[in-house]
């Protein structure tokens, strides 16, 4: 079915604006006031975005079926190709971390993802046989506050995860 686009330039800066946040938690309203875009045509691009499997949109994890069906408030972004972020990405520094958030998402996808854990902030949170998380931190060391979320979270699961620039640890509960 070929879409009816109101306003190619705002679809073409739509796309910048998301290669440009991929790994970070954006709301409509945010997206919205940003480009100067109606909100229901917003999400109209969204999903075509999503249909040509250019993006993909994570919402908070949460366990509340009320929560479930409510529309969440922000989503993370995730593209399809980090090579097409890199090369049109409106910012020119490189943010490693971002990336290999992105990539961790790529490598999670044939598992059921939940969602994100927003307090304590984890990346991922995925079912695999019991629940999972995971955190991505692009760096040398591990520092503390990477650590603290996993010390915090109350749900019971299978294993944690910290993805970290030179290690890959998991602790199984």
């Amino acid at each position: 079915r070929k879409a009816r686009i109101r306003s190619p330039m705002k679809l073409e800066a739509l796309g910048y604006f998301l290669i440009s946040n991929i790994g970070r938690a954006l709301s409509y309203r945010r997206i919205s006031a940003t480009l100067n875009l109606a909100v229901d045509t917003l999400k109209e691009y969204l999903a075509l975005f999503e249909k040509a499997c250019l993006f993909f949109y994570l919402p908070p994890f949460t366990y509340s079926t009320k929560a479930k069906l409510r529309e969440p408030h922000q989503r993370k972004i995730y593209t399809a190709d980090p090579g097409l972020r890199n090369a049109c990405a409106l910012a020119h520094e490189r943010d490693l971390g971002y990336l290999a958030e992105n990539l961790v998402f790529q490598s999670l996808r044939h598992h059921k993802i939940l969602g994100y854990l927003e307090k304590p902030e984890i990346d991922f949170a995925y079912f695999d046989g019991g629940n999972h998380l995971v955190q991505v931190s692009y760096t040398d060391d591990i520092p503390e506050r990477e650590l603290v979320p996993f010390r915090k979270i109350k749900l019971k699961v299978k294993s944690r995860r910290l993805i970290t620039k030179t290690t890959h640890d998991t602790h199984r509960d």
